[in-house]
């Protein structure tokens, strides 16, 4: 990537980080005032919370593309190591992965999250979904849904 376009999204990510710094303010202590003004109040600090919540993240990405930048490796795609495209990274300057493997990335996720419905889809309509105490994350959650035919006992395999 040519050092003036670095040098833009450097000097992009130091002001993001400056004005950060400056724009941080205290969560609003919650005064009197009667229901409605206590329950407004309070969704409100909710709502700031949030927003500083997602803003570190943000501040996390843009601190991590800094490091990139000093590190000289600033527009390499994480995944295949080739250059991420001067337009993504207009309009995500804090992307890691090129456009190719972020959609691929972006595939897997989808049939991760898709995989335990296909099993229902095609079960019928009288089928109820059990969903089993799995933890997230593992191989095992990923491996379909157990399901009960409604109106029908269960059968017990193992007797003859």
């Amino acid at each position: 990537m040519e050092q003036l376009n670095v040098d833009g999204f450097k000097n992009l990510f130091l002001n993001l980080l400056g004005a950060e710094f400056v724009s941080e303010n205290e969560l609003t202590q919650i005064t009197g005032g009667d229901e409605i003004d206590t329950f407004t109040q309070e969704k409100q600090q909710q709502m700031d919370l949030r927003l500083k919540s997602r803003n570190s993240v943000y501040l996390k990405k843009v601190k991590y593309a800094l490091d990139k930048i000093h590190a000289g490796n600033f527009g390499v795609c994480e995944e295949c190591e080739g250059e991420i495209s001067v337009s993504r990274l207009s309009a995500r300057p804090t992307a890691t992965l090129c456009i190719h493997c972020k959609e691929e990335e972006e595939r897997g996720e989808k049939q991760m999250i898709h995989g335990n419905r296909h099993s229902i889809k095609f079960a019928g309509s009288n089928v109820i979904p059990l969903e089993g105490k799995r933890s997230w994350g593992t191989k095992e959650d990923r491996t379909g849904n157990l399901s009960v035919k409604m109106g029908q006992p269960e059968l017990d395999p193992t007797a003859g």
